[in-house]
C-alpha cells in the first residue's frame, strides 16, 4: 500500500498542477458518492443504538476540535493557493461556495451517522470504516476504497503545497524535487494514524 501511494503521488505531482485537478476531478465525485452511500445505508438498514459513556470521553474535545480543523484548513490552503493564480475572482468565489456547501453537508451526515452509532465506534481509529463493516462486506470494500482515495488526495496535495514553495522552472527539478520528497514522505507512513492526530496535528 504504500509502495503503490509512493508511485501514485509520484505521478500526479510530475504532472503539477494539471495532475492535482485531475486527481480530484476523478475521485472527488466517487468519494462523496461512496460517502453518502455508507451513511445513508447506515441510517435505514443498521441498529441505532444510544450512547451513555460520555464520562469516559477527555475534556479537550473543543481543542481537539480546532486542531483538527485548522489541520484540514492549511492543507487545503497548500492547493488553493498556488491554484489561485490560474484562476479568476469569480470562478474562486463559484468554486469556495459549492465546495464548502458540499463539504459543510457531507460533514453534518457523517456526524449524524457517527452519532447514531456511537457506542460502537467513538474508540475506533477509522470509525465510518467500522460503521461499513457493521453492514457487510461490500459496504466495508466501498468505504475501504473511499478511504484510499481520500488518503491519495490529500497525499498529493500535501506534497503539491510543498512542492510549490520552491521555485521549480525546468522539468528536470521537478522530477528530482518530487522524487526526492517521495522517498521521504513514504517512512512516515508507518506511523500510526492515532500517533499522528495526538502529536502532530497539534504542531502542525
Amino acid at each position: 500500500g504504500i509502495i503503490f501511494m509512493t508511485v501514485f503521488c509520484f505521478i500526479v505531482l510530475v504532472f503539477d498542477s494539471k495532475g492535482i485537478v485531475v486527481l480530484n476531478a476523478v475521485l472527488v465525485p466517487v468519494m462523496i458518492a461512496g460517502i453518502v452511500y455508507i451513511c445513508i445505508a447506515s441510517v435505514l438498514f443498521d441498529t441505532v443504538t444510544t450512547f451513555s459513556g460520555f464520562d469516559t470521553i477527555k475534556n479537550n474535545f473543543l481543542a481537539s476540535a480546532v486542531c483538527y480543523v485548522s489541520y484540514n484548513t492549511i492543507n487545503a490552503g497548500a492547493v488553493i493557493v498556488p491554484c489561485s493564480r490560474e484562476l479568476s475572482e469569480r470562478e474562486i468565489k463559484i468554486s469556495a461556495l459549492l465546495s464548502g456547501g458540499i463539504l459543510g453537508a457531507l460533514i453534518f451526515l457523517v456526524w449524524l451517522t457517527q452519532n447514531l452509532h456511537f457506542e460502537q465506534i467513538y474508540t475506533s481509529e477509522f470509525p465510518m470504516l467500522d460503521i461499513a463493516a457493521r453492514q457487510g462486506e461490500f459496504q466495508k470494500t466501498i468505504y475501504s476504497i473511499v478511504l484510499f482515495m481520500s488518503i491519495c488526495t490529500t497525499a498529493a496535495s500535501c506534497g503539491y503545497g510543498v512542492l510549490s514553495a520552491f521555485k521549480l522552472n525546468r522539468k528536470s527539478e521537478k522530477f528530482i524535487a518530487v522524487l526526492i520528497l517521495c522517498l521521504l514522505a513514504a517512512p512516515l507512513a508507518y506511523l500510526e494514524f492515532s500517533a499522528l492526530v495526538a502529536k502532530v496535528y497539534s504542531m502542525f
